[in-house]
Formats: structure tokens, sequence, C-alpha cells
């Protein structure tokens, strides 16, 4: 049984928490990523066991080596590994991996119940990893538009609602097999995320542009949709690559999606690696961040990579 159950505050994510509730009703959830994950345990005792779902491995190895020696660590993912390292690296109790399936299918096939399977469809849709042996056969018995009508209610929610709270009492209302449309408040939140999504559609064609293989927009006027406005990026420029950049005052936000050409997981790894930052993903979503003093040169980089 886990103590704690952190995850990434995505789909996939706040659905694997479902999934891992469902085997350990009353778990603490947290929400985190690469970057934060490892400041997170400074509030968790130490012994505690904790299940730790749709975080990339962060980059420092190190560190999360020693807490695996204070800890009692479950790992469940589907990001590829930091540039050098390996599986048999990391000295988890467990390390359920896979780069095929969503972290949500990873932890449905290990840890899940048959009540337990439309929260593996949902957060699989929300990643797309939903053309699998597992999620095909879950779909099967099912009417599908239902059920990719009620994972777009969840993703568009949480672009909607970015809190830890809202993110745990969600998972705690699906683990306990309530359906999206009655989870209250995620109905109307996801209306206004569709109505967002098409201001961000009408926001990259007039303030996007296309430049040396890739398309690029910036500063998109709504929080939670850097995803979306790099894959419009991409498709309205007609370009392999879309990227969003959202710009403080001393980092950038990069956010990517590509056709799948181009690997920007594996080129977000390289960049974290050759100067010292937190980044990666799949082959066709990523993100890392970078200073912002150091934002032409890196997209200089990415211009050179794909000529």
């Amino acid at each position: 049984m886990f103590d704690y159950l952190i995850v990434h505050g995505d789909e996939d994510g706040v659905c694997s928490a479902a999934i891992l509730e469902r085997f350990s009703p009353g778990a603490r959830i947290l929400t985190s990523g690469p970057r934060e994950l490892l400041r997170i345990f400074s509030s968790i005792p130490e012994g505690s066991e904790i299940a730790i779902a749709d975080i990339a491995i962060p980059r420092n190895v190190n560190e999360m080596e020693e807490l695996a020696s204070k800890y009692k660590i479950h790992y469940i993912d589907h990001h590829p590994l930091p540039v050098g390292v390996k599986p048999s690296d990391l000295s988890f109790v467990e390390f359920l991996y896979d780069l095929s399936a969503s972290a949500s299918e990873i932890a449905f096939r290990y840890y899940g119940d048959e009540k337990a399977e439309l929260l593996a469809a949902y957060g699989s849709i929300g990643d797309y990893m939903d053309d699998t042996p597992t999620v095909r056969d879950i779909l099967s018995r099912h009417d599908k538009r239902t059920v990719y009508y009620e994972a777009a209610m969840i993703g568009y929610a949480l672009s909607e609602r970015h809190d830890p709270p809202f993110s745990a009492r969600l998972a705690r209302a699906l683990a306990e097999h309530v359906r999206p449309g009655y989870v209250h408040g995620v109905d109307e939140l996801a209306m206004v995320g569709l109505r967002h999504e098409y201001e961000i559609y009408d926001y990259v064609k007039s303030h996007g542009k296309a430049l040396s293989g890739y398309a690029l927009v910036e500063n998109p006027p709504i929080i939670g949709y850097a995803g979306k406005a790099a894959f419009y990026a991409m498709k309205y420029f007609g370009k392999g690559v879309g990227v969003c950049a959202t710009m403080k005052e001393e980092w950038t936000d990069l956010v990517f999606r590509s056709d799948g050409l181009f690997d920007v997981g594996a080129f977000c790894r390289t960049l974290a690696a050759q100067f010292g930052l937190e980044g990666g993903g799949h082959a066709k979503a990523a993100s890392i961040s970078v200073p912002s003093h150091d934002l032409q040169k890196i997209m200089a980089i990415l211009s050179q990579a794909m000529a």
C-alpha cells in the first residue's frame, strides 16, 4: 500500500493516480514534474512508500538514487531516460517502464482492476497513446465516442484548473468510479477549455510565424495551452515542428510538437545534458526551460539540427 502518489498533473498522470488510489485508498496525491520532483520529497517523511507516475526521471540521477535509499519508491513511467542513463542504473523498489504505452496503461496492467480500465483508456487518449493492444481491447467493450468525449472533458478541465487540490479531487472521484460527466465542475470547465482552444488557434494564425524548419508562436494569452499552440503552429504553417515559447524574466519555457520525423524529445534531452537543464519528453511532444538570455542560441541550435 502506498502512502503517497506523486504524479504529473496532466490527464495521463491524474488517471494514473486514480488507478493507484483504487489500489491504495487514502494515499495522499501530489502533482509534480521533473523539475520539482526532487524538492517535493522535503515534505514527505523518510521511509514512506511512494508511487511516482508519469514523471520523467530527473537529469540528476544521483540525487534520485539518494532518495531511493531513504524512501520505498515505485516508479511508473514511459518517458525516455536522460542521456547516458539505463534502467539498470536505477535502484527503486519497482521500476515499471514501457516506452510504448501511457503511464496510466502501465499502472492499470500492474495495479488496476476491471473498474479501472476506463481510467487507463482516458489517460492513454490524453497522451495520444491509445493505439495499443490493451487500450484497443478496453475500447472494444465500450462506446468509443463516449469514451473519447469523456477523455476530452478530463483533459480540458485539467487545462483550465492547474491547481494540485483540483487534480487530487478529480483523481479521487475517478477512482471511486464516478464518470467524468458527474464530477462537479468538469463539464463547465471542459466547455470553457474547448472555447479557449478555439482562441489559441486564432492566436496562432495571427501571431505565429514560419521559420527555418519549424513554426514558432510566442506568449500564448491563455495559460495551460502551450502544447496546443505548438501543435497548431506546426499544422497551420506546414512545418515538421511547432514551438511555443512562453517568456518570463529569467527563464523561457519551450514546448515542442513534432510530426515524428524530428525527435523533439531527444533534442530536449541533448540540450538538457549540454546546458545543465531539465528537459525531455517523447519524440512528438517535449519541453524544456532555458535561460531567457540563451533563447536565441537555443533556437539557432534547433534550426541547425533540423537542417
